[in-house]
């Protein structure tokens, strides 16, 4: 993953190295969280340590991951603060909804969902954060 953030963006060796460990560290937390269904090899020898089992203690670990990659961002880098913190406020409440909300409709419903959800918060985190920076480097 880092080498192909790195062809992408032409970016330095620390910042691919940075995507490469976040993207790691999501399969990790996936490991802690997901039942047994996350095949490490062709669909065979499937891992996971089952937190979702206790959805409570699962949501408090997704909040403390949340919040405090939040304020790691802020300390490191200047952004409109008030609208970061409100969209990491308004992605809890829609992780509590996942959780103990209703299940979806179907599996293709949830995915396409899922898809459309994640197209939004990027645009929504490039308006917050991008943009930001672009104004400083000018």
């Amino acid at each position: 993953m880092a080498s192909v953030y790195g062809a992408i963006r032409r970016a330095s060796t620390r910042a691919s190295l940075l995507v490469g460990l976040a993207v790691f560290s999501h399969w990790i937390l996936d490991f802690i969280v997901h039942v047994p269904d996350m095949p490490l090899y062709d669909n065979t020898a499937k891992v996971g340590l089952g937190l979702w089992n206790a959805p409570i203690l699962a949501f408090g670990l997704e909040a403390a991951v949340l919040f405090g990659a939040i304020a790691m961002y802020l300390r490191a880098e200047y952004a409109r603060r008030l609208g970061i913190i409100a969209f990491g406020v308004v992605m809890l409440g829609i992780q509590a909804y996942v959780f103990f909300g209703p299940p979806p409709a179907s599996p293709s419903s949830a995915a396409a969902t899922a898809l459309a959800a994640y197209g939004l918060f990027a645009f929504v985190i490039w308006f917050l954060a991008d943009r930001t920076e672009r104004r400083r480097a000018v």
